[in-house]
């Protein structure tokens, strides 16, 4: 049987090798043009963080100042715990967890109000303790 043309797996597509580093940090426009004749950090006005597929086997402390962040992706990474600082995040509306070795999550991730998705796919997670109390 004949095959055509195999498709490389996207990262390899956008120019980086395969099981390549990940890190994107979003920032609103609007905020990066004040931050830029403010001279501010941006790290406190980031919204979204991707740092997927980066072999991290925690979560970097600093992850509790950034208090605007709505979406944070650790998925593929060999975490085996989560801090319960995450828990303070409380803009948090994604947290993906896929496919680290997570057996259990801290009950302060019940905290996060405004979180409409947690993904623990991938993980030998038992039983969760907690629940969000969304009251949206």
């Amino acid at each position: 049987m004949k095959r055509g043309p195999q498709r490389k797996p996207a990262d390899e597509r956008a120019g980086g090798a395969r099981g390549a580093h990940r890190a994107q940090v979003v920032v609103p426009r609007r905020e990066q043009a004040d931050e830029r004749a403010s001279g501010d950090c941006w790290a406190h006005r980031a919204e979204a963080l991707r740092l997927y597929s980066n072999y991290l086997t925690s979560v970097p402390a600093e992850l509790r100042s950034l208090g605007k962040l709505k979406k944070l992706d650790l998925r593929e990474n060999n975490l085996t715990s989560v801090p319960a600082e995450l828990g303070g995040l409380t803009l948090l509306e994604t947290l993906d967890l896929r496919g680290n070795q997570l057996t259990s999550v801290p009950a302060e991730l019940g905290n996060l109000t405004a979180l409409t998705s947690l993904s623990l796919v991938g993980n030998p997670v038992g039983r969760c303790r907690w629940s969000l109390s969304n009251p949206h």
